[in-house]
């Protein structure tokens, strides 16, 4: 879903992916990492998984944001069976997307996750900010199949 979430919010953000490493949106003006979950009809505890490496992404001479977004599906997804991304993208009910400050996201601790199975293995830091600290959304704008909320700190003016 990675891929389609991200083609997504490019279009919705009018930016370009980009088709390297690093970080996934490109402007003019300004980059976005984009990170998606799944939002399930029963929410215990929601939250975003965030590499360590990608946090060091903003530090550029370009203003950087997180876009931090939920996706809804129309079936359970261990049911559904695709064979194209265009078959994969009507499956998808809704987007939300919240954009805020590059920086917004020091405030989370980075824990050094490392482990293996018959196969994979890895090795990294990870963070995990989360919905309920989300900066105060100060405005929210329809897109196609989809809305984006602007949070404070981020000028309305870059997107709107």
């Amino acid at each position: 879903m990675h891929p389609l979430n991200e083609l997504w919010a490019a279009e919705a953000l009018e930016m370009s992916r980009n088709p390297g490493q690093g970080i996934d949106l490109l402007g003019n003006s300004y980059d976005i990492e984009v990170k998606f979950n799944l939002r399930k009809t029963v929410y215990v505890h929601k939250s975003w998984r965030v590499l360590g490496h990608e946090v060091g992404w903003g530090k550029t001479d370009k203003l950087c944001f997180w876009a931090l977004g939920f996706y809804r599906l129309n079936a359970e997804v261990r049911s559904i069976r695709f064979n194209s991304q265009a078959e994969l993208e009507k499956k998808v009910l809704e987007r939300e997307l919240f954009i805020v400050p590059w920086g917004w996201i020091d405030r989370y601790p980075v824990y050094h996750h490392k482990g293996e199975t018959d196969i994979s293995k890895w090795d990294h830091d990870i963070l995990f900010p989360k919905y309920k600290d989300l900066p105060e959304t100060i405005y929210t704008y329809p897109v196609k199949n989809g809305v984006v909320h602007l949070t404070k700190g981020v000028k309305k003016s870059l997107f709107v």
